[in-house]
């Protein structure tokens, strides 16, 4: 009978056998417990003007307004809404004025936190709206938690309480391409189409935070949208600039704009009013002290974008300046 077989002197696996190295140890999840998803969008039957009537209980909201140029969130302070004839739906807070179509609205859907998700912004519920092709047309959040609660109470029991013949009739409608009403200018000179326009964008963009106040106007299909108040420096991101203010954000895409005018008001001063390849249209005129030294300030910078060499690229694609 042979000798027993030797007991061996490494384990088969193990650091002390180098050809079979040890596993690697279970990940093991650091940092705070991910907040459960959002549940998934529910559809809602019904007018937007039914959905948003109590608006005025819900405290401070925030709206989403995008066009092909620029998207702007507004922040309101009991905000006010009321019908302005069958098909618009009129929202006011304090320093914003908003007119919403319901014309067009193929879908809207309402998001909620999903059980056990009750702070953070992923919480709050918000309200979406959609055109024929799937494009997002606005979007109201609701970030306060009272008004959440009861604004979440009331979409859930008035959610498809009018699936009628108005508003199927509404759904199919061309959707009309919303524009803040015109604030009374004496002159529209266009300055630039084309690429050209972007280095008017850039310029606007880079000297924002210099207005005492601004007028901001944003038009585009299914909604519109305004803002009077302070922005602050504008941020250079990967796609354009993004600027914050108390109350409202503006992001801006400098080479979505096809053409720009100089509008002039009634005390003479200037502005510049945008346009995008759909008829959205974003306006920028300064108010209040120094509004006359924004637009040659404006002028002269984009003047110097259009002139500087890019490499191939055009001025919105420039590097931002200080």
């Amino acid at each position: 009978m042979g000798a027993p077989a030797p007991f061996p002197l490494f384990p088969r696996h193990g650091p002390f056998n180098p050809g079979r190295p040890c596993p690697p140890p279970p990940r093991t999840r650091t940092g705070p417990p991910r907040a459960p998803a959002p549940l998934p969008p529910q559809a809602l039957h019904a007018l937007l003007a039914d959905l948003m009537a109590p608006v005025a209980d819900w405290g401070r909201v925030v709206l989403t307004v995008a066009n092909g140029l620029a998207e702007l969130q507004s922040t309101l302070e009991c905000a006010r809404g009321v019908a302005d004839g069958i098909d618009v739906w009129h929202l006011r807070g304090e320093r914003h004025a908003a007119w919403l179509s319901e014309r067009g609205i193929a879908r809207i859907e309402l998001v909620e936190p999903a059980a056990g998700n009750a702070e953070g912004d992923a919480a709050a519920v918000h309200l979406s709206w959609h055109d024929r092709l799937g494009r997002r047309i606005g979007r109201l959040m609701l970030p306060c938690p009272l008004g959440r609660d009861q604004g979440l109470l009331w979409l859930r029991q008035h959610g498809h309480a009018r699936a009628d013949a108005c508003r199927r009739r509404l759904a199919t409608a061309p959707m009309p391409l919303m524009l803040v009403p015109h604030p009374g200018f004496t002159r529209v000179d266009t300055l630039a189409r084309g690429p050209a326009a972007a280095a008017w964008a850039n310029a606007a963009m880079r000297h924002l935070d210099r207005a005492a106040e601004l007028r901001l106007d944003l038009g585009s299909v299914g909604a519109a949208v305004h803002y009077t108040g302070t922005l602050g420096a504008a941020l250079a991101v990967s796609d354009g600039y993004h600027a914050t203010g108390p109350q409202c954000s503006l992001s801006l895409q400098a080479r979505q704009a096809t053409a720009v005018a100089r509008v002039v008001d009634r005390d003479g001063v200037s502005g510049l009013q945008f346009d995008d390849a759909s008829g959205g249209r974003l306006l920028l005129h300064p108010q209040g002290a120094g509004a006359a030294d924004w637009f040659k300030a404006v002028a002269a910078l984009a003047s110097d974008l259009a002139q500087a060499p890019t490499d191939g690229a055009d001025a919105s694609t420039a590097p931002p300046g200080p």
